[in-house]
């Protein structure tokens, strides 16, 4: 600094406060919408954790259905098996009887499968659109706080 230059420590002061209420009213003006934004991480964390749950029943429900078809496949395998003996007219009867309740209970098995799929495929993408949606409003309220910190 030469001799000439004298520092106005007013002026200087006085553009720091202003320059510092500037941040405070930007940081003001950023804080709502990123308050909103982390507000909304443990709902998506949640939704989340119902949409695994929900894929858990599913699974367990199908696999259930599953079960319940391979075991009427064994047992009508078996019955099959059974009418190549030459059974009398009595036993063809049943076992054909039975086979028929069978083939009824493993289309009801099929439908609920079916059933279960179709909701799961209506329902299923919701939850990966409220959770990016979630996302998409945290990340406008960090760039929205990015935005103002930079001033």
């Amino acid at each position: 600094m030469s001799a000439g230059e004298s520092i106005n420590l007013g002026a200087e002061l006085k553009s720091l406060v202003e320059s510092l209420s500037a941040l405070q009213t930007n940081l003001a003006l950023a804080r709502e919408p990123l308050a909103g934004a982390f507000a909304a991480l443990p709902r998506a964390t949640a939704r989340l954790a119902r949409a695994d749950e929900e894929a858990g029943a599913t699974a367990a429900q199908i696999g259930t259905l599953m079960d319940q078809l391979g075991r009427a496949d064994q047992e009508a395998g078996a019955m099959l098996m059974g009418l190549e003996g030459d059974p009398g007219p009595a036993e063809k009867k049943a076992t054909l009887d039975r086979l028929k309740t069978l083939l009824d209970q493993s289309q009801a098995c099929h439908l609920r499968i079916f059933e279960i799929m179709q909701v799961r495929q209506n329902s299923g993408s919701r939850p990966s659109e409220e959770v990016l949606g979630m996302l998409s409003n945290i990340e406008s309220g960090l760039n929205k706080f990015r935005i103002a910190v930079k001033g």
